[in-house]
């Protein structure tokens, strides 16, 4: 983890935590209604890395998909993140906010979208496994 990316950690955190303190009883709807956004986008993410998993691969395929679904799952966050910002700081301008709201929701479907087909793309790539393991020319199988 570099220098910058621990910082952007602890400068999302420290946004969170001040949101979060800061937060009166009438932000409490759209915080639950934007965490629950939020968990449905991750389960979604989720279900579609799981469906993708295929049996047969090699550990260094296999090493690639994890890579893939973890440099997913963090731009997954970094938009959530980002999306909080956004929220916290247009909180007092409803028009504001539905258009925050309306893009964070367009940008989290162009992401799916580009999830599925780089998911895709890297198992389109990988080598199709044999079901039986080839023989040599003129050898016998035996029942």
């Amino acid at each position: 983890m570099t220098k910058q990316s621990r910082g952007a950690r602890y400068l999302t955190f420290l946004a969170l935590f001040m949101f979060l303190g800061t937060a009166g009883a009438a932000d409490r709807v759209p915080r639950h209604r934007l965490h629950q956004q939020q968990l449905q986008d991750t389960l979604d993410l989720q279900l579609q890395q799981s469906l993708g998993r295929v049996q047969g691969l090699s550990t260094r395929e296999r090493v690639e998909l994890d890579r893939l679904e973890a440099r997913q799952r963090m731009q997954q966050q970094m938009l959530h993140d980002e999306h909080l910002v956004q929220s916290q700081r247009f909180a007092h301008d409803a028009e504001r906010h539905r258009t925050v709201d309306r893009l964070y929701r367009q940008e989290a479907e162009n992401q799916r979208q580009r999830f599925y087909l780089d998911q895709q793309r890297l198992l389109g790539s990988m080598r199709a496994r044999p079901l039986q393991r080839e023989r040599p020319e003129g050898e016998l199988v035996l029942p």
